[in-house]
């Protein structure tokens, strides 16, 4: 019976255990992801407005 009592409480504390580390790894791999799609935002607009300058000056 203790066995059993103990066994429960460990899956209990292992499944608190690995929620708390992968919603630590979901938050910084969404972060991640996030600031990605930003850099290449910026990226894409940067390249999208010297087109139109280098188009206009060519003019």
């Amino acid at each position: 019976m203790l066995r059993t009592v103990l066994l429960a409480v460990a899956a209990v504390i292992g499944v608190i255990v690995v929620g708390s580390v992968l919603i630590a790894f979901l938050k910084v791999a969404l972060h991640l992801l996030f600031y990605v799609f930003i850099g290449a935002l910026l990226v894409g607009g940067i390249v999208f407005v010297v087109g139109k300058v280098r188009g206009s000056l060519d003019r």
